[in-house]
């Protein structure tokens, strides 16, 4: 024998389950409200302090001021609408493992002064308005170098054909100390438009063979001139001076004489001395 439910007990059934819906619909709202409370708390995010925050499958927009206070970890950060700027407030680090550091197209740094050092903390690069400082074992400039004030270096080294040069101006070597020109297999060429000047307490000229071709008193040929300016040479009517007198004049010029009238004569008939 069964007996059927009073309508009134399907009602208060019916009641019960919708107030458990509502009762657990009510928990997760809840849930959901605090659980956004808490990441709001905790992470601190605003729209007034940080702009709209916009979150797309290939990027997330800030429209706003990004401050991190620790570290941000990305494997790429980029701009897509204009310039990406780095700014600090105090000093600023960038470092990278054991990879390279790459800075491509133009790049400017703005600073009271650029240090740069290995891996091993020692100090390669060092850059200020006073001074430079590089460690470098070589250091190779290609193109025009330039140095406006002065260039201090314990070696300058060129593989091939070297020239220090000034186009328009004056080029000045001094040293304090000992001044070394040497070249080792190839010859040591000085010229001057007017003259060169000499001055030690002692010179010393180290070589077997001194030649003058263009010694006074010589011409081009370097045969011996005479009285009246006239170059002498050997066609078997004249006779050839071979030898040669070198003379010096109270004014410090040298000049070849015939061996044949001395020095004073020879002066006083070439004018080599202005003697009067």
């Amino acid at each position: 024998m069964t007996t059927k439910k009073s309508p009134a007990n399907s009602v208060i059934a019916k009641r019960r389950c919708m107030y458990g819906i509502l009762i657990g619909a009510m928990f997760v709202i809840v849930a959901n409200l605090s659980i956004t409370a808490l990441l709001l708390y905790y992470i601190n995010i605003s729209k007034q302090s940080i702009g709209d925050i916009r979150m797309e499958s290939s990027r997330t927009t800030i429209g706003g001021n990004l401050l991190v206070e620790k570290s941000l970890y990305s494997k790429k950060v980029s701009s897509y609408n204009g310039s990406l700027q780095f700014l600090s407030g105090e000093a600023m680090k960038m470092a990278s493992g054991q990879s390279a550091f790459i800075l491509d197209s133009d790049v400017v740094m703005q600073a009271g002064s650029i240090k740069m050092t290995n891996s091993k903390g020692q100090e390669i690069l060092y850059i200020s308005p006073n001074r430079v400082k590089t460690n470098f074992r070589t250091v190779k400039l290609r193109g025009k170098a330039q140095a406006l004030k002065s260039l201090q270096a314990k070696q300058i080294f060129s593989p091939t054909n070297m020239k220090i040069a000034s186009p328009t101006k004056t080029l000045k070597m001094e040293s304090a100390g000992d001044l070394n020109l040497r070249t080792a297999i190839g010859k040591l060429n000085i010229e001057a438009l007017s003259t060169i000047h000499m001055e030690a307490r002692n010179i010393t000229l180290g070589s077997t063979d001194v030649f003058m071709p263009k010694l006074r008193g010589l011409d081009q040929t370097g045969n011996g001139l005479d009285q009246n300016g006239n170059g002498s040479s050997s066609n078997g009517t004249g006779h050839h001076q071979a030898v040669f007198e070198v003379c010096l004049c109270p004014n410090g010029a040298f000049f070849a004489a015939n061996i044949e009238k001395g020095c004073v004569d020879s002066a006083r008939a070439l004018g080599s001395c202005n003697f009067t």
